[in-house]
């Protein structure tokens, strides 16, 4: 992935969950760079997103890619992306229990042909794809280079006899001499195609051997690439019947260990609020209706904010790097930080962004970190996307009250919204980011929204809403309309909002496109255009993008984060999990003293 300034950021994907939230990803990053092109910063070349993936035999299944003259199977991912000796390579025919390709991979194959009928009704036809999704692969509608795939060859995807479950796993497998040597020239040959890289960006599994795995990679990126940061996004998958929450945890425990030793900065991700207890509760959205069992819904919001977050280091002329985002968030020690989203962003189909925050009540985001709940800001980082400059203000104030406002100074969305955070939260530092361009939700993303959303993005209003945003107000005295850009009245909201805490907020007027395969789970309030609509209109309509606002923030929940999952495998005897037998107890000890010592960073009684 390579930001607008041409300063390149590798992104590495560990396991099959983060696969699935990178499929959706880069599904989105596809959308939005084919509707607004830029000019390429290595001339003559195609413009090709690229991830680096580590995955199973047998969860590749059917890749339909216009990269090759021919579908795309788990046979030639075998033939092609391996450099292993062949004498030492053992094939294993695998027969899934589906390999049809799905009715949107179909249509996908007849696009590439120049077949009209099929582009009219791809993003938002009714695909079913909850009940078809088996693989990451069958809602893919990015382009992958054959060099981006390592496949793991000692074990099988979901083989209940020999499951990849255990940290210790990932670390053997590394230490393959074929697995380390083929990985390591991958990653080199994308590093030396890059003019000016960055660090790295990384998705893994947090609760089994890919996080072994992924801290093994770790240590060769700081070992070869020191000047370059990286930063993590250890994910947990919702439980399963079959999961072992103890051995979840202790995992858990173990990766993290690791990242706050390896890594520049890591931010736990989940839409369970309590993962590391054995009976899980899953985050509500008011405007979203989703399945937490199904990955392909649960992968789809974390997709977006890890797009939204994103965006600081990613968006032309913002002037932060990925360094600069983890020594932001970084005080004294404190890699670990906790992600929050709001999505969609509920503006009111003709709310300004200044009325929104006027009328807002409680936090502006809701975490995806579990066990943390945003106490006690520090410093945050925010991105906004989908609110252009033309929506800051109300569009029915004067000349008069404007000039006399300070408010109005303000230019862009995220200069308002950094002026709004500034008195709501004084004591936090903030940064503030924004985009114009919504977060697309047309296929394959799920259709979650509730009926109030509108196919934009909008939450459509009611009889009362309108009445009240026609009633003429002196808003004179709020120092609120000087700000000129949508992050700038965000900023300003946030400073009195949380005064203690320090913020940064970025914003794009491009929401996240929810067309499919994202999964269609916004509730009717959401408009296809991602407002908020609360009219009569009984007609639920597919939401095509949103407005989104993501954050990072270092807080000291984050520290709560780390001391619950340490009290969890605290109580765990290890010697009751096999895997583990091999594991020096003066080790395991050392490890859970690490996070420990971690979360100490995090108190009230820590100088920062």
């Amino acid at each position: 992935m390579a930001n607008n300034s041409g300063a390149e950021i590798i992104t590495l994907q560990f396991g099959g969950y983060s696969n699935f939230i990178g499929t959706h990803w880069w599904n989105c990053q596809v959308s939005t760079h084919c509707d607004k092109p830029v000019e390429n910063y290595k001339p003559g070349l195609l413009e090709t997103i690229i991830a680096h993936v580590s995955l199973f035999q047998g969860s590749v299944g059917h890749l339909v890619n216009d990269l090759y003259e021919t579908g795309y199977n788990e046979s030639d991912a075998l033939n092609s992306i391996s450099t292993w000796p062949p004498d030492k390579v053992e094939k294993v025919n695998i027969q899934p229990e589906t390999q049809n390709t799905n009715d949107f991979q179909k249509d996908l194959k007849k696009l590439d042909y120049g077949d009209e009928e099929v582009a009219r009704e791809l993003d938002c036809k009714n695909y079913q794809l909850e009940e078809s999704v088996k693989y990451w692969s069958d809602f893919m509608r990015t382009r992958y280079h054959p060099k981006s795939f390592n496949l793991i060859q000692e074990y099988q995807h979901e083989n209940s006899s020999q499951p990849f479950d255990c940290y210790l796993q990932g670390g053997e497998v590394w230490k393959s001499e074929l697995m380390t040597e083929d990985w390591t020239d991958k990653v080199r040959s994308f590093v030396e195609e890059c003019d000016c890289l960055q660090g790295f960006q990384i998705l893994s599994d947090a609760t089994g051997g890919f996080g072994g795995l992924c801290a093994s990679s770790l240590q060769h990126l700081k070992d070869e690439y020191s000047t370059k940061s990286c930063l993590v996004f250890p994910v947990i998958p919702p439980q399963t019947l079959e999961s072992n929450f103890k051995l979840r945890n202790v995992n858990t425990a173990l990766f993290f260990a690791s990242l706050s030793e390896l890594s520049d900065v890591f931010s736990p991700l989940s839409i369970s609020s309590d993962c590391w207890n054995q009976t899980e509760t899953y985050r509500k959205f008011p405007y979203m209706e989703y399945n937490p069992s199904l990955l392909y819904h649960s992968s789809a919001i974390i997709s977006s904010l890890l797009d939204s977050v994103s965006l600081s280091y990613r968006l032309r002329g913002s002037g932060l790097r990925l360094n600069d985002l983890c020594s932001l968030l970084t005080p004294v020690g404190r890699k670990a930080t906790t992600s929050s989203i709001a999505l969609p962003w509920s503006m009111k189909h003709r709310q300004s962004l200044l009325e929104c925050l006027e009328q807002w009540e409680g936090p502006l985001t809701q975490s995806l970190t579990p066990h943390s709940d945003l106490q006690n800001v520090a410093m945050q980082v925010l991105n906004l996307r989908g609110v252009d400059s033309q929506k800051m203000f109300p569009k029915d104030m004067n000349n008069r009250d404007r000039s006399s406002n300070p408010a109005y100074s303000c230019s862009s969305p995220h200069d308002l919204l950094q002026y709004y955070l500034s008195c709501d939260m004084p004591r936090t530092a903030h940064r503030v980011y924004s985009s114009s361009q919504p977060i697309k939700t047309v296929n394959p993303f799920p259709d979650v929204f509730l009926k109030p959303v509108s196919p934009h993005g909008c939450v459509n209003e009611t009889l009362d809403d309108i009445k009240q945003h026609m009633n003429n107000r002196d808003r004179s005295s709020n120092p609120a309309y000087s700000c000129s850009s949508p992050h700038d009245l965000l900023q300003y909201y946030l400073s009195c909002d949380m005064p203690r805490t320090a913020h940064r907020v970025y914003s794009s007027s491009q929401p996240i496109k929810t067309v499919n395969p994202f999964p269609d789970v916004f509730l009717k309030p959401v408009s296809p255009h991602g407002c908020v609509n609360e009219t009569l209109d009984d007609i639920k309509q597919r939401v095509k993008h949103v407005p989104v606002l993501g954050g990072l923030h270092c807080c000291q929940s984050s520290g709560t984060m780390l001391s619950d999952l340490h009290a969890a495998v605290k109580k765990v005897n290890i010697k009751s999990l096999p895997a583990f037998l091999s594991l020096d107890k003066t080790d395991y000890d050392e490890t859970l003293e690490a996070v420990i010592s971690l979360s100490d960073n995090y108190q009230e009684n820590h100088d920062m």
